[in-house]
């Protein structure tokens, strides 16, 4: 009896055995090794498992070594770009730092304009060189200002030349003005009076010959230097006292012009300025109207037609007289058609204007007074028709 009761113990021992193999979960738990259990019940929990050997929480890895596996490889908790680790990576750059230089930038598999952060950066969805003058190329076709056929009218690239040189306007934008613009260079506004004795406007700026300051320093702007040197020293093409620069020399003042028998002949229907000075001079004659024992100074000349005779001494430097006569210069046949010794009220030199038929007649210059003895007389002349 003690005998069965011992084979029936280890029967039952062995049922139960039996009903726990035979279950429906034959499977081993998996180790967890960083949750301090011993999740496959062999006795051994997380790195002192076996089965934990080479998991990262249970090795030496001590950084996140792969920034792009979506794993926490030294098992901190943070993974690939969360981890500070991966702060330098360039799967961790925010941005693609260039979008036209050929390079993956941020290492995320997608170089230049095929990535997302390049959208809206020059050259992706550029069509077109945006400047001509950057050393970019814009629109990433290769080529760069203006080699690119966009940049054809820009005026940087010689487009669209200055159309006006001289609208204070800057007309094609380069920057430059008018005449301060290269395209300008050969404008007649932008080039010196080329020729300052032609009577044209060449520099077109308003200004012509000798009126022009681009002529200042020209010869024939400048006057005639030496009034006796039978040089034409400005180039204007009259000669000493035969230009009118040297009117008031002293070397050009009429001289010998002492009486009616050594007049001064001037040209017929003359017109123009003379000058001279009484100091060396006698009295000879008198005019009705003053002149006594002044010392004078006499003019002969010949009106072609009846004509106004007009005569001044204005811008002398004494008291004068002046007479005009015809038929001949002195008594006997000697006429005296006009005569006068103050043209108005508080001057003193005179002015004479009468009309008169072709013919010769004498002009006298004289001094009011016979106490004056020097001075120097300015007498102008015009024969109208």
């Amino acid at each position: 009896m003690k005998r069965n009761a011992i084979l029936w113990t280890l029967a039952a021992a062995a049922g139960l055995l039996g009903a726990a193999g035979c279950g429906d979960d034959t499977s081993t738990p998996t180790e967890d090794c960083t949750n301090d259990t011993d999740d496959d019940g062999d006795g051994q929990a997380d790195c002192n498992d076996s089965d934990c050997t080479a998991h990262p929480h249970c090795t030496s890895v001590t950084s996140e070594v792969d920034c792009d596996d979506l794993r926490d490889d030294d098992g901190d908790g943070r993974t690939d770009c969360d981890d500070s680790d991966c702060a330098g990576a360039a799967v961790c750059v925010p941005r693609e730092t260039s979008c036209r230089n050929g390079v993956d930038d941020d290492g995320d598999g997608r170089t230049d304009c095929e990535d997302d952060e390049c959208d809206g950066r020059p050259p992706c969805g550029v069509t077109e060189e945006t400047n001509c003058e950057d050393a970019v190329d814009d629109d990433g076709d290769g080529q760069t200002d203006c080699d690119d056929g966009d940049c054809d009218d820009d005026p940087a690239c010689g487009g669209t030349p200055e159309t006006d040189c001289a609208n204070a306007v800057d007309d094609d934008g380069d920057g430059q003005t008018d005449c301060d613009d290269g395209d300008c260079a050969a404008d007649a506004h932008c080039v010196p009076e080329s020729d300052c004795n032609d009577t044209v406007d060449n520099d077109l700026d308003g200004a012509t010959d000798c009126d022009d300051s681009d002529c200042a320093a020209a010869a024939v702007c400048l006057p005639e230097s030496d009034c006796g040197n039978t040089v034409d020293d400005d180039l204007d093409g009259a000669t000493d006292c035969d230009d009118s620069d040297c009117a008031a020399d002293p070397a050009c003042y009429v001289t010998g012009n002492d009486s009616c028998t050594s007049p001064h002949v001037l040209p017929d229907d003359p017109n123009g300025t003379w000058r001279g000075a009484i100091d060396a001079l006698a009295s000879d004659h008198r005019g009705t109207c003053g002149g006594n024992g002044g010392r004078d100074a006499v003019f002969q000349f010949t009106t072609t037609a009846r004509a106004t005779i007009t005569a001044s001494l204005e811008g002398s430097t004494f008291d004068t007289v002046l007479y005009l006569r015809s038929g001949a210069c002195t008594v006997p046949g000697m006429t005296e058609e006009a005569c006068n010794d103050n043209a108005s009220a508080g001057v003193t030199w005179s002015r004479i204007s009468t009309t008169e038929n072709a013919g010769t007649y004498w002009l006298v210059v004289d001094a009011a007074s016979a106490a004056t003895t020097t001075g120097t007389y300015v007498l102008t002349i015009t024969v109208t028709p």
